[in-house]
């Protein structure tokens, strides 16, 4: 019988030290994940500033409405609006059609 009682508790130990190590692995995984939002939400505040930074300097819309130069302009709003669904998407809020 107390054999069997030192195998359980050996057992249980080691147990015990596996869940310990997942929850310390877990904890780590879900700060990285958390920073990664940050960092995409950054990119996204970064581009939405670079967007109406050029829309502030084309108040005008001169550049906008040129043929050769206007795509950047669109390129420029396409991307942002992609990049600002994905990330919505991935931290949970909602989609915007800038």
């Amino acid at each position: 019988m107390d054999i069997l009682a030192i195998f359980l508790l050996i057992v249980v130990l080691v147990l015990f030290y596996i869940i310990f190590n997942l929850n310390r692995k877990l904890n780590k995984y879900e700060q990285m994940v958390d920073n990664y939002d940050n960092l995409l939400i950054g990119v996204r505040e970064y581009l939405k500033i670079s967007l109406d930074r050029l829309y502030v300097l084309d108040s005008n819309h001169i550049f906008e409405g040129d043929d050769e130069v206007g795509w950047f302009f669109k390129s420029l709003k396409d991307l942002y609006v992609s990049l600002n669904n994905n990330i919505a998407e991935l931290v949970n809020e909602e989609k915007t059609e800038e």
